[in-house]
């Protein structure tokens, strides 16, 4: 066609933006038509069904179990509950994963808005006492380790100790809800690992850690001892690869030994983040739990997956703000809303010190990198032990729990519907409901202006220059919450990878189109002097809020930014996986909370 009559073609700025989201939209598209792949779910059977006669029955207490929260919904699984009978109260074992929505408003105590299970079968899963749970945020799973069985649980007088496998929870893509399954571990060294019960669990980074406890015939098959013999490792599993290490413990104590005891994984420091230990006990030997003795909870040990090493440092506090000797008490952490700190929160637990044996209600703050204790001020009426908790936004939710050792505590009837509980981290109190909203962490002003008074951020003496120069180091504090809790799916390295994708194959499509602009602005002599607005839909717009994330897990593992970059990562990985999540569609409604 000669040159005279070729028909001009313009590209403007609104065609090369709006090529650029239609570029994005086909990727996710792609990615969402192979989502299952991400997120695998078996044939779903029974995912969430109305409460069985014996969960519907009068609640009084629960203890011995585990928990985890995902996806706006907190499980609760394994140990023993006790309910009222019609003639008296009777314990049982929890036979079925209870799920909890917390995307609801509920009451604490007994009214017609407190909180009402549903409940997930669980088909040959076991149910254990003092199971642990670890939460892999790339793969949409959660696991269940460790553990032993109830002696309520006998048959013809013995003891059905369960096989030693392990199990994981699936995830469905969205809502509450998901399915037991058995793992594969082919020819891990997990095989070859005796159950542990009684160590102190966390997870983050990629990988759920184990430290301590004990084995016998009440945790294992392969154990004939009816002593607790103690577990000498901090043992490591490794979600991508589904294979475990059994790493040191000498440096942790002279044994080694450790057990009831609060462990968290601090993502802040380090390059997998740190995970610290605090309180329990340990024994003077290696061979059995005999004789054992509390540990100094002013001394905080600090282990590095990294280095594989132990660390210990001395923390500070005034007058009654450390907390005295205590084990079977819950922790959970939370970072500062501008990145400048990590709070670690025990509560409750109790010392087996003198023949009373207290039971605490107490609620305890660890800030770092400053180790130092502050304690929160407030009348105690409501002791726990054998309790878990879980931190989501600016709350901590506590999870049943008794308030003495005594055999017959399990017959007091719990002031607090289904043993649940709510602590307001920033103003240091307990709450009587629960806030859907979830409100953002911030620091209590009592730590800040403590803090504000002094103006070293860090202990007056470090007690090993190494811990000293990982804490000095370049700081990756990101403000979100942790515990033994929620996962954020948009900081996971699925998600990451996703996002680096996204924006490498975006920022491809943007040189191109800009390049094509130029060129067939020359070609066409014109000119532009301004670029005209492009009003984003109504979706984009919610996606591409900061805040705006699918809360699968609280555990962002730590990642290595380019200077500046941090922020368009974030909002590609949020924009991505949003959109994700809204393609695999809705979970099926054939669930009943009541």
């Amino acid at each position: 066609m000669p040159p005279s009559i070729r028909p001009k073609v313009r590209s403007t700025p609104r065609m090369v933006i709006q090529a650029m989201f239609l570029t994005l939209f086909s990727i996710d598209l792609f990615r969402s038509a192979n989502a299952q792949s991400i997120l695998p779910i078996q044939n779903a059977p029974k995912l969430l069904a109305e409460r069985s006669d014996d969960i519907a029955a009068p609640f009084v207490r629960r203890q011995y179990h585990g928990s985890f929260v995902v996806n706006k919904t907190l499980y609760i699984d394994g140990g023993e509950y006790s309910w009222v009978n019609g003639t008296g109260v009777s314990s049982s074992i929890l036979n079925q994963t209870l799920a909890i929505d917390l995307s609801q408003y509920f009451h604490t105590r007994a009214t017609e808005w407190a909180v009402k299970p549903a409940v997930v079968e669980k088909g040959l899963c076991p149910s254990l006492n003092q199971v642990q749970f670890w939460q892999d945020e790339q793969h949409g799973a959660v696991y269940a380790y460790g553990g032993e069985i109830s002696e309520l649980a006998q048959s013809n007088g013995a003891l059905a100790v369960p096989p030693e496998s392990l199990w994981r929870f699936i995830l469905l893509n969205s809502g509450p809800g998901g399915n037991w399954e058995e793992v594969d571990m082919g020819d891990s060294v997990e095989k070859d690992l005796a159950r542990p019960s009684g160590g102190s669990a966390t997870f983050g980074g990629g990988a759920g850690y184990y430290f301590g406890g004990y084995t016998n015939k009440r945790t294992s098959r392969w154990s004939n001892a009816y002593d607790e013999i103690p577990s000498l490792a901090m043992q490591e599993m490794n979600f991508t690869t589904a294979k475990f290490n059994n790493n040191t413990a000498s440096g942790y104590s002279k044994t080694g030994t450790h057990e009831f005891g609060g462990m968290i994984h601090v993502p802040s420091w380090g390059e997998r983040g740190l995970v610290v230990v605090i309180g329990g006990r340990t024994s003077p030997s290696s061979a059995s739990f005999d004789g054992s003795f509390y540990q100094d909870m002013a001394q905080i040990h600090i282990y590095d997956p990294t280095l594989r090493r132990w660390f210990s440092q001395t923390a500070s506090g005034s007058p009654g703000s450390i907390p005295t000797q205590r084990d079977r008490f819950c922790v959970v952490g939370n970072a500062a809303g501008n990145g400048s700190t990590f709070e670690i929160f025990i509560y409750g637990g109790h010392a087996d010190l003198t023949s009373q044996s207290p039971v605490y209600d107490e609620v305890f703050v660890l800030s770092l990198p400053r180790f130092r204790w502050y304690k929160a001020n407030y009348t105690a009426t409501d002791a726990r032990i054998r309790h878990t908790c879980h931190a989501i936004g600016r709350q901590m939710i506590s999870v049943g729990g008794v308030n003495s050792t005594d055999i017959e505590a399990s017959n007091d009837p719990d002031q607090f519907t289904q043993g649940i509980k709510v602590f307001d981290m920033t103003l240091l109190r307990w709450n009587n409901s629960w806030n859907a909203g979830t409100p953002k962490y911030e620091t209590s002003s009592i730590i800040l202006h403590d803090s504000s008074s002094n103006e070293n951020q860090y202990p007056e003496v470090w007690d090993d220059q190494e811990l000293r120069d990982i804490f000095l180091g370049v700081s990756k504090l990101v403000p979100d919450s942790k515990s033994g809790t929620p996962m954020k799916a948009s900081h996971s390295n699925a998600g990451l990878i996703a996002g680096a994708v996204v924006g490498a194959v975006a920022a491809i499509v943007i040189i191109g189109a800009v390049l094509l602009y130029a060129v067939s602005c020359r070609r066409g002599r014109t000119t532009v002097s301004r670029i005209d607005p492009v009003e984003l839909p109504h979706q984009h717009r919610a996606e591409l809020a900061p805040d705006h994330r699918a809360e699968l897990s609280a555990e962002p593992p730590p990642v290595e930014f380019p200077p500046g970059g941090k922020e368009s990562l974030d909002i590609a990985v949020e924009h991505t996986y949003t959109r994700e999540i809204r393609a695999l569609g809705p979970a099926p409604h054939i669930y009943n909370f009541r």
